[in-house]
């Protein structure tokens, strides 16, 4: 609930379209919540430890679930494990001693026998001796538990309980389970809200209810044509039915009005925050019929997939248009990204401009040099790569093309966020696992060329970028296919059969593919790198040890074959295959790996708001 009046307004300094009840329900949304009864002392602590400082924090602290008093059953109709309200009176009540061999004493658990027209049901509780003096033989009560099987009887383990008016319970015998009966004994669907020490959840709904009480009034935030559109009921209405839902369907109704405000919100908040990085920005309008562009399609050694087409020319129609490009390119790993950044980075080159392309680490900046440069030397674009292990003469060399326009595309890494790093027409940056680099890096770049096209490429979206996708703040570019399907085989075997993985591997080499290894830390050499050595001449890295060994001859289109042994789990070793492919000719070579090690276990995600419960 974002709408508010100025702060020290009065009522009367309202617009003129709100009444006089309207304005002060709006300011009451900014008012404390020490203006409530019992919210002091250690009590107005624990709501703000809650984050409920204002009356709207304490409307949007949602119940996370609901306690159903309404669903109430016969006791002859229950079923073990439903859960269901039965309303009846207390007919015996005892205290026994049980021994507890965790807490190596005896414990009291208090009994009571429930009966209804239809039979008796058990209820225990167990080291909760206070419900010996609450419940008293003869009291009329509606428990609220799950049905458990207990020595030949229906039990309710530790349930809660509410005590009946004596006449609302005799209406409610002689209604039945009707809405005048519900309504006799005041059953109704009570929400249960996270709380902590110092507060109860009982007394958050208590001042959940004089908040409503003085926001009744507040005018509605969407204007009426939209409510209609989507079908969606008021907003005062929502936060009534999800306080306190009549029914199930209530409360769908008032989540969906709810949870529909909260994305709206936050789209407008992502646009406003987009237009504020696009403010004063120059967009360009990038070429594409420069001669560069048209001779990379007859220069790559495979044809384009659809995907790869289809994505191409989304990306450079935006890159064409007069406006600033803020894409997401999706696919998976071998799906062709990188052949269709490509063709954005001959673009801004054809333009007479300059583009970078930056990825998280090193090696990965590296390999997009190797597999690039070449292509874009027979196009005759300059380029270079910059990163940490730059030395200084080459910084210096680099910085200076790019600063004087002579280099037209860099590969990089963070390096080229630095503040040094200057361009003389940057317009287009590709950004590479874009999840591993943050808004502020993002608008960094963007600042460096004065407005410079943003393209972000991405295998594993995580859920932030899911929401910049969904909510606005990106357009999106999916590759759903590979440009060849993946020939993998992963194969795990014992050390005794060792000479498998080593056939394998020779068979590889005669057909002119690559093929490494993969082995655990053995000793860490000085200056706390992993000891080992690399024969394809690149730095081992300091996390890892072994020996890589790459096989000369191999063909950028082939397949690669790994074998990797894991000293660490014990016996056992992996031989695999597997292709990756920036097309149908480019392709990378990947390690198997063991199957000693356990998996990581997925990240579980959870919803905004929770489920009801009808029970």
């Amino acid at each position: 609930m974002p709408v508010a009046l100025a702060p020290g307004a009065a009522a009367d300094d309202a617009p003129s379209y709100l009444s006089q009840a309207q304005a002060q329900a709006l300011l009451n949304l900014d008012r404390s919540v020490e203006c409530l009864r019992y919210a002091a002392g250690k009590r107005l602590q624990a709501l703000q430890a809650l984050q409920i400082h204002k009356l709207r924090d304490l409307l949007e602290h949602y119940p996370f679930r609901y306690n159903n008093f309404t669903n109430i059953k016969p006791i002859a109709s229950l079923r073990i494990g439903e859960k269901a309200a039965v309303v009846g009176r207390i007919d015996e009540l005892r205290t026994r001693k049980v021994y507890s061999r965790r807490r190596g004493r005896e414990l009291p658990v208090v009994e009571a026998s429930l009966v209804d027209d239809s039979g008796v049901l058990l209820a225990s509780w167990f080291n909760q001796p206070w419900m010996a003096r609450t419940l008293v033989v003869g009291m009329p009560v509606s428990f609220l538990g799950t049905v458990e099987h207990f020595d030949g009887f229906l039990r309710l383990s530790s349930p809660l309980h509410r005590q009946l008016d004596e006449q609302g319970f005799l209406k409610f015998v002689e209604e039945g389970a009707t809405p005048e009966g519900l309504a006799a004994i005041d059953a109704r669907i009570e929400p249960v809200y996270r709380a902590r020490a110092g507060i109860t959840s009982s007394l958050i709904g208590k001042l959940v209810d004089a908040a409503l009480e003085l926001t009744a009034e507040a005018p509605e935030l969407l204007p009426a044509s939209l409510c209609e559109r989507h079908g969606l009921i008021s907003h005062e209405q929502a936060l009534q039915a999800i306080h306190h839902p009549p029914g199930r369907e209530e409360y769908r109704t008032a989540r969906r009005r709810l949870a529909y405000e909260e994305v709206l919100y936050a789209q407008i908040a992502l646009i406003r925050e987009r237009r504020v990085e696009e403010d004063g920005a120059k967009p360009t309008e990038h070429r594409l019929d420069g001669p560069r562009l048209g001779a990379l399609a007859d220069m790559l050694p495979f044809a384009l997939t659809d995907d790869q087409r289809t994505a191409t020319e989304e990306i450079l129609a935006e890159m064409h248009a007069p406006r600033l490009m803020n894409r997401l390119l999706l696919g998976d790993v071998g799906s062709g990204k990188t052949v269709v950044a490509l063709h954005a980075l001959v673009a801004a080159a054809d333009t007479g401009t300059q583009a970078a392309m930056i990825a998280p680490t090193v090696v990965l900046a590296g390999q997009y040099a190797l597999k690039l440069g070449p292509l874009l030397d027979d196009l005759g674009i300059n380029w270079a790569l910059l990163s940490g292990a730059s030395s200084r003469r080459e910084r210096e060399l680099i910085l200076e093309g790019l600063e004087e326009g002579s280099l037209q595309v860099v590969f990089g890494t963070h390096a080229l966020l630095q503040d040094d790093v200057r361009f003389a027409r940057l317009t287009l940056a590709v950004i590479d696992e874009q999840h591993r680099f943050g808004v502020e890096q993002r608008q960094q770049m963007r600042r460096k060329g004065g407005g410079a096209d943003i393209l972000m490429l991405s295998a594993t979206p995580i859920p932030r970028s899911l929401a910049l996708v969904i909510y606005g703040d990106m357009t999106t570019t999916w590759l759903r296919s590979r440009p060849v399907p993946a020939r993998t085989q992963t194969r795990l075997i014992g050390r005794a059969l060792l000479f498998e993985a080593y056939d394998a591997i020779r068979q590889a080499l005669a057909r002119g593919q690559q093929a490494y290894f993969i082995c655990p830390l053995i000793g860490e050499a000085k200056g706390g790198r992993a000891a080992g050595t690399d024969a394809g001449g690149a730095d081992a890295d300091a996390g890892g040890a072994g020996t890589v060994a790459r096989a000369s001859g191999a063909d950028a289109g082939g397949a690669g074959t790994g074998a990797a042994t894991d000293n660490a789990g014990g016996a056992g070793s992996a031989v695999g295959t597997a292709t990756e492919a920036t097309g149908s000719g480019n392709a990378a070579a990947r390690s198997g790996r063991t199957g000693s090690r356990a998996g990581d276990e997925p990240e579980e995600f959870v919803s905004l708001y929770s489920e009801y419960d009808d029970a």
